[in-house]
């Protein structure tokens, strides 16, 4: 709503406001009723409620009637004050219209929520009503003169034609059972609406039955009050009894409440989700947070032709359920969520429940887009570390059976070279026992590279062989706490292997005097390694480092390394490898160098 129209309606009641006051206390207040204070008051709460909570619907819905309607209600429920003016005409507008608000509150009760009529027989019935409830009053006119029934300050009716009390009885008579049967037809299609909602509607009509039943007998106490004037005071009639007409902007200010408060808890319903929600957890957050406990959401089928929801039923949204429309939540209807038809009521709302659910299923999308690209990324780096690992397998392998053993045949044919020369022959004898120390050292170092591209010890003695292996080996102390001694995967072997020799390596080239102790443990679906030492500590993993790359290793594995080395504290070097269970068997003996 703009601003101007806000304006115009906040000037517009406070008028119609100050226009009772001025009827009531400076146009002549009829002497048979006394002081106007109370009447006064009654009218101006009544009236400011409608006018309030219509522009407040207005504002809220300015694409809906249901404002309009009580602003109507509020209006003519002020224009009976005319009557209060000593002047001819208005005195007979405001009774000829003093049961006008009454068809107006018909007519809002049989739009209720949305402000439109919902069949050409209720708009029909509403017509009757505006017309009886006017008409009726005109026609008393022409036969009521006011001075002659006792009213002395009452201005002189310009409509009457025949002061006859014999005609205003029969018509009195008619119009108890005209204005009841209106009553009852009015009330019998209120209920009926009731009982023919469903979902989030039910809940407005819930308010409107409550609703219908003390404005109806307030209504129905009127008609019988003017009828047979029982003794009743008329303080309890016309200024008590009007604030059973509170209840319907009461009810109506609720139902502005609940949606605002439903627009709230879908977004809290939203922030409170894990993110990338299953669709599951989502529709049953947007059930709570609408109270539509029929919410599905639906995807689209392999096949393109369906849809199946989250429980795995088929739903197919040309074919839906009285009251549940589906609402596409892509563009290419991929996706669709089956509502309450009648949640268009609250188009605000509506358009936020699809919101969030359009954010939601997009950011599990997105994480799970995403989730595959990273388990397609690990699998890739998996595969290329096992493809490394069997190539410096086949390196070893090439190595140990080439180069390797032609180096152990010239080293036994320079041994037979050796022992088949003459005793005098020392010149002879030297040069060969050079040449057969300088094989010796290149096949220990040719081992030693074959051993660092590939440990042979680990593919013959599986994991607890290549870490007994390097404990012999390593120049520091280094105690073997315990290593499970089942098989594992080759690319779990591996890792952990060089990831002990690694360590050990930086324990012996930066705390050449400190201690190691290794504990391999096998977790739940886990192989646990950690390499403690007591050093000086201050390692840190650096990119292009020893302990980089074999954190660069784990993590291809699908693992975790964790260095903490304090200064002065020394160092822990911790992976966690995931591996299936191994075959049971009994750690190791400790070693001690």
């Amino acid at each position: 709503m703009s601003t101007r129209r806000r304006l115009a309606g906040i000037v517009g009641a406070s008028a119609a406001l100050i226009f009772v006051l001025y009827c009531a206390y400076f146009g002549g207040w009829p002497e048979p009723f006394g002081d106007p204070t109370l009447f006064v008051l009654s009218s101006a709460v009544v009236a400011a409620a409608y006018l309030i909570v219509g522009h407040l619907s207005a504002a809220e819905h300015p694409d809906r009637r249901i404002g309009l309607l009580f602003s109507v209600v509020g209006y003519l429920y002020l224009l009976r004050s005319v009557g209060y003016l000593h002047e001819t005409w208005s005195f007979a507008i405001g009774l000829a219209t003093v049961s006008a608000y009454q068809a107006a509150l018909a007519h809002l009760g049989l739009a209720w929520p949305s402000g439109r009529l919902r069949s050409r027989f209720e708009a029909a019935l509403v017509v009757a009503i505006y017309t009886y409830n006017v008409g009726h009053n005109v026609l008393l006119l022409l036969f009521r003169d006011h001075q002659v029934e006792g009213c002395a300050t009452c201005p002189e009716n310009p409509l009457l034609v025949d002061a006859d009390p014999a005609a205003l009885a029969r018509i009195d008579g008619l119009s108890i059972f005209i204005s009841q049967l209106f009553t009852i037809t009015v009330v019998g299609v209120i209920v009926w609406h009731w009982r023919t909602s469903q979902g989030y509607r039910r809940r407005s009509m819930n308010r409107l039955v409550l609703v219908a039943m003390p404005i109806a007998a307030y209504s129905v106490l009127v008609d019988l009050t003017a009828r047979f004037e029982p003794d009743l005071p008329d303080e309890l009639v016309y200024a008590v009894g009007p604030l059973l007409l509170l209840s319907a902007p009461v009810a109506q200010w609720a139902e502005l409440r609940r949606a605002a408060v439903a627009r709230a808890a879908v977004g809290q319903a939203l922030v409170g989700l894990d993110p990338g929600p299953t669709p599951a957890a989502l529709e049953d957050a947007l059930r709570s947070a609408v109270g539509d406990n029929e919410i599905r959401l639906a995807l689209r089928e392999d096949d393109r032709t369906g849809y199946r929801d989250v429980a795995g039923v088929d739903v197919d949204p040309a074919r839906l359920p009285p009251g549940r429309t589906a609402v596409r939540l892509d563009t290419r209807a991929d996706w669709v969520m089956v509502v309450d038809s009648h949640l268009s009521d609250e188009p605000e709302l509506l358009e936020m429940v699809v919101a969030a659910a359009r954010l939601a299923l997009d950011h599990a999308r997105m994480r799970a887009e995403i989730g595959a690209q990273l388990a397609e990324v690990r699998e890739s780096r998996a595969r290329i570390v096992q493809a490394a690992d069997a190539a410096r397998r086949q390196l070893e392998r090439d190595l140990h059976d080439g180069a390797q053993q032609r180096l152990v045949t010239l080293s036994l044919a320079v041994g037979l070279a050796r022992a088949s020369l003459p005793d005098d022959d020392a010149h002879t004898r030297e040069l060969l026992d050079t040449a057969a120390g300088e094989a010796a050292a290149a096949l220990t170092e040719l081992r030693d590279l074959a051993r660092g591209i590939h440990p042979a010890v680990l593919t013959e003695s599986g994991l607890a062989g290549g870490i007994l292996a390097l404990a012999e080996r390593s120049p520091v102390p280094v105690t073997i706490a315990t290593v499970p001694s089942g098989r594992y995967p080759a690319s779990v072997e591996v890792t952990a292997y060089f990831l002990v020799a690694e360590a050990l390596a930086n324990v012996s080239k930066h705390a050449p005097g400190a201690a190691a102790t290794v504990t391999i443990g096998h977790g739940a679906a886990t192989l646990d390694v950690e390499i403690a030492d007591d050093g000086p500590g201050g390692a840190v993993v650096r990119a292009g480092s020893g302990l980089g790359g074999l954190a660069d290793r784990v993590a291809a594995a699908g693992g975790r390394l964790d260095v903490r080395s304090p200064v002065g504290a020394g160092t822990v070097v911790r992976a966690v490898l995931p591996v299936t269970d191994p075959e049971s068997g009994t750690p190791p003996p400790q070693v001690r160098r």
